[in-house]
């Protein structure tokens, strides 16, 4: 690649900020960006609405969103994965709370993520993907909105619609892939609901 078609595509990849939202590849997009673009411009976990509308309109912002179902039984993989939960008193009772439902899906799900009871991780975490991507009267207000379950084609498609030449586009790398032991390590996320718990 010539130095001046270089410096093109690091500021082309400098223009996309990204919303973040846990467990929808977001680690692999940063990741993808070239390091000279610096990473591009990431807001780890935080919504749209609350980041400076002139920031947002200055970049191409875009968010990933994912399956909610899907994206629940990564998040609970995720956290059964932590061997480190820290030392504050709210990690501790998410790791007793986790213990107690002896680390079984639906039990999670009835005791502690539909209750929000001992749960130390960010108000953030447990707001709905749409949240990220809207403003208070619910207008979606990011660029673009790509699809977890089509990801790879959707994030070509985003660096083709900024005008990057297509030999220079990158592809996602697969990391902060959510995994855990036992039963949980292989079941496909639609064996993790009854129609109950689907409800």
């Amino acid at each position: 690649m010539s130095e001046e078609k270089k410096i093109i595509c690091e500021a082309i990849h400098k223009k996309f900020l990204l919303i973040h939202i846990m467990k929808t590849a977001g680690v692999s997009v940063v990741k993808s960006i070239p390091e000279g673009a610096g990473g591009g411009t990431k807001h780890a976990h935080c919504r749209a609405r609350d980041i400076n509308r002139d920031s947002l309109s200055q970049h191409c912002s875009f968010a990933v969103i994912r399956n909610p179902y899907s994206r629940l039984v990564s998040l609970f993989r995720y956290w059964l994965s932590w061997t480190d939960y820290g030392k504050s008193s709210g990690a501790s009772a998410f790791k007793r709370a986790l213990k107690k439902v002896e680390n079984d899906f639906k039990r999670f799900c009835e005791e502690i993520w539909i209750p929000r009871k001992n749960f130390p991780i960010d108000q953030i975490t447990r707001d709905s993907q749409l949240s990220f991507v809207t403003d208070d009267s619910g207008k979606v207000i990011v660029n673009h909105i790509l699809r977890f379950e089509n990801i790879d084609e959707d994030w070509e498609k985003l660096q083709i619609a900024n005008n990057l030449p297509r030999e220079y586009i990158t592809t996602l790398p697969r990391l902060n892939v959510s995994r855990s032991t036992g039963s949980h390590s292989k079941r496909p996320w639609r064996e993790f609901y009854d129609f109950e718990l689907a409800e």
